[in-house]
């Protein structure tokens, strides 16, 4: 598996933060069990779940339990420029539309279009994460559906 080392700006070695290599393994495990397509709301489900397994590794490498957790993705690849700007992570599945979020995505259905970008999905994706992340929540805490 490949990362890209950035361009020491906007972005430093993406192999530097570990949610985003949970991230991408995620996909690799979804594309041969899933077989979603990566478009629309398909694409965007694939994306939800990678960016919540990406995030559970993060903790569980952390010794986090979900309380203690960001739930940030990409915090860790940030380059010097998008800091100074104010960017601390690509995305926040807590704020889907946070101001410190590179990726800001939508919050409302209707700010979706047909075409989008996988990753910004809108309501059904902020739906899907805060799903999959109350769902990982749950796994994390021994497995059992409290």
């Amino acid at each position: 598996m490949a990362y890209g080392d950035g361009d020491g700006s906007i972005f430093v070695d993406f192999s530097k933060s570990n949610d985003v290599i949970g991230h991408e393994m995620t996909h690799g495990v979804t594309q041969y069990s899933l077989h979603l397509n990566y478009t629309n709301e398909a694409g965007g489900l694939g994306e939800s779940l990678s960016d919540c397994f990406g995030s559970m590794f993060r903790q569980w490498e952390a010794k986090q339990d979900v309380d203690q957790a960001d739930w940030l993705i990409g915090k860790d690849i940030m380059g010097p420029t998008a800091l100074q700007m104010g960017y601390t992570c690509l995305r926040d599945m807590a704020n889907l539309a946070a101001k410190h979020s590179l990726a800001r995505q939508p919050t409302k259905y209707s700010q979706r279009k047909p075409g989008m970008d996988p990753h910004m999905t809108s309501l059904s994706t902020h739906l899907r994460r805060r799903s999959a992340a109350t769902a990982g929540k749950r796994l994390a805490r021994s497995g059992t559906n409290r």
